[in-house]
């Protein structure tokens, strides 16, 4: 007869290989990792996009400089749909899966709308010369969803605007004088 202490080890040891292969205990699969461009916006050509990040989004130096390295240009943050004015916003939509954004104020040039759902955020840079005062979204699938592949509902969104580097008066001075000169060159030349 095995002593006592064997017999124990054998069973405890049979019984976790017995736990951990039962499917009750097995953990679930992972979902898809979300892809940005899952979600579309209405403008056309469509958007460039970038995500989904875990987090959420509140114009921090690490999110101006993320946008920054991906798209080569400064952005300034503008705002949050669920500020207390609504930042840039009209208003922060109370939406299921998809809806509209209004500016309070029409933008044009290059900007980059972020949205938030279920603590995950995705990116989209629009690039027009379009007065846009909003822009509708379809389906969040590109911002997060459920381990069966459903959108969770949009928290909000934040806006960036690309700030455009405007010379220094004596800078344009100096640019403009050198113009002269080179034209000035050029008519004597000819």
């Amino acid at each position: 007869m095995k002593p006592l202490r064997q017999t124990l080890a054998v069973t405890a040891a049979s019984v976790m290989a017995a736990l951990t292969a039962s499917p009750v205990l097995a953990a679930a699969p992972p979902s898809a990792p979300e892809v940005c461009s899952h979600t579309t916006l209405s403008i056309l050509p469509p958007p460039a996009c970038i995500g989904s990040f875990v987090g959420g989004l509140d114009g921090s130096a690490d999110e101006i400089a993320l946008l920054k390295a991906t798209w080569a240009l400064d952005f300034t943050y503008l705002g949050r749909s669920d500020d207390a004015d609504n930042g840039p916003f009209l208003s922060n939509p109370q939406v299921a899966f998809n809806g509209a954004l209004e500016f309070d104020e029409k933008h044009s040039g290059q900007l980059v709308l972020g949205l938030v759902s279920a603590g995950k955020h995705s990116y989209y840079f629009v690039n027009t010369k379009r007065n846009l005062g909003g822009l509708v979204f379809s389906s969040l699938e590109g911002v997060a969803t459920t381990p069966q592949g459903n959108p969770f509902a949009l928290e909000y969104a934040a806006l960036y605007v690309a700030t455009v580097a405007v010379p220094e008066p004596g800078s344009a001075a100096l640019l403009a004088l050198g113009l002269v000169g080179l034209a000035a060159r050029r008519l004597r030349k000819a």
